[in-house]
């Protein structure tokens, strides 16, 4: 099961067509230009170590 973790740390978009994503990007920069754009320094992440054990305990719950 895939799910996104990087919550309000990432710019997310949506479509399946090149202007959508030319679209994100511009209004990527118009944020970055204001300093408003999202940033990943806080991001919280895991280890190797945390990731397999959260790995071992969805496999042994199945």
């Amino acid at each position: 099961m895939f799910r996104e973790v990087a919550g309000g740390h990432a710019f997310y978009f949506s479509g399946k067509q090149p202007e959508a994503l030319a679209t994100a990007v511009q209004n990527w920069m118009a944020l970055y230009k204001k300093g408003d754009h999202p940033k990943s320094d806080s991001m919280p992440w895991l280890t190797w170590e945390q990731s397999a054990q959260q790995l071992l305990q969805m496999i042994l719950l199945k």
